[in-house]
């Protein structure tokens, strides 16, 4: 029975790598089979190339699973299906934007172009954009000359694709179990993720900050990257209004581990996790109330 359901196994993912073979190299072949299919197929070929290089991970994890331990390489072949598979899904969208992300783009040019943070040069100065941070990325690239709009777009693919590494990291330290990072990996790199990495504003840098600051709380719990954590949360509040809350409630979340584990909240040695993001946060402040007269963005009171 047991030689039977190894035989069955074996097959079962044989047959999983052609498909994902076929789905990156012949992706046309299989695309004709669908009846139901409108439009032209040629518009749906890095949409099955994408699935294909996600059923090669997992494939590819399931097979190398025993081995992967001792060969850092076996998870590297794994890892880089399942970013290849988000990259190609990204593709897909290359030439598709959110209309928000030009108003950040609009204030990104202005600023590039010394006429200030204004939406129109002329006009009076108001905060229209939602991510600090994201603009003054996007201005200081645009005043080196890149073009803004296809920065942002590669900006935001980028920034996905090293959330996608670092998820693979952190759960194989956690699990040690291959199926599971190239899993996750998969479902990361799907529909939600890839439209917002490729939309062209500043939720691609909000999620990987995000994850670096969980990482990072975890670090700091296990006694590694004290500075480190600090420097995340002063960054996360840059990016968008409500990021000061999530800030607050993960310093919280850093006493009670303390607590919990030590029996003592360790308020002075916690205490500059949350200092570092509260000065950047005040200097905020006073920055938006002497130039916009405001103490709040727009996009704060929607």
């Amino acid at each position: 029975m047991r030689d039977w359901n190894r035989l069955a196994w074996t097959a079962g993912t044989a047959v999983g790598l052609i498909f994902a073979l076929a789905s990156i190299f012949v992706p046309e072949e299989l695309l004709v089979r669908f009846k139901s299919l409108t439009g032209p197929i040629e518009e749906r070929l890095p949409i099955m190339r994408g699935f294909g290089f996600s059923v090669l991970a997992v494939v590819a994890a399931i097979w190398l699973e025993k081995a992967a331990e001792r060969a850092p390489l076996l998870r590297f072949t794994v890892v880089v299906s399942a970013v290849a598979a988000f990259l190609v899904f990204a593709s897909q969208l290359s030439e598709w934007w959110i209309d928000d992300a030009g108003i950040t783009f609009a204030y990104s040019r202005s600023l590039a172009e010394g006429v200030g943070c204004t939406f129109r040069p002329g006009e009076p100065a108001t905060e229209g954009y939602s991510s600090s941070l994201w603009m003054l990325l996007l201005a200081s690239l645009g005043a080196a000359g890149v073009d803004i709009p296809t920065a942002a777009k590669a900006l935001g693919v980028t920034f996905g694709a090293v959330m996608i590494v670092l998820t693979a990291e952190w759960l194989w330290r956690e699990t040690k179990s291959l199926p599971a990072v190239a899993l996750a990996c998969v479902a990361l790199g799907n529909a939600p993720f890839v439209v917002w990495c490729a939309s062209g504003q500043e939720h691609a840098m909000q999620a990987l900050l995000l994850q670096l600051a969980v990482m990072s709380v975890w670090r700091r719990a296990a006694g590694g990257w004290q500075w480190w954590v600090g420097v995340v949360f002063s960054a996360l509040v840059l990016v968008r209004p409500e990021a000061p809350v999530i800030v607050a409630f993960a310093f919280f979340a850093v006493l009670l581990h303390c607590k919990r584990s030590s029996g003592a909240w360790q308020l002075k040695a916690n205490l500059p996790l949350a200092l570092m993001p509260f000065c950047v946060f005040v200097g905020l402040m006073v920055w938006r109330i002497s130039y916009f007269g405001d103490s709040m963005p727009n996009p704060y009171y929607a």
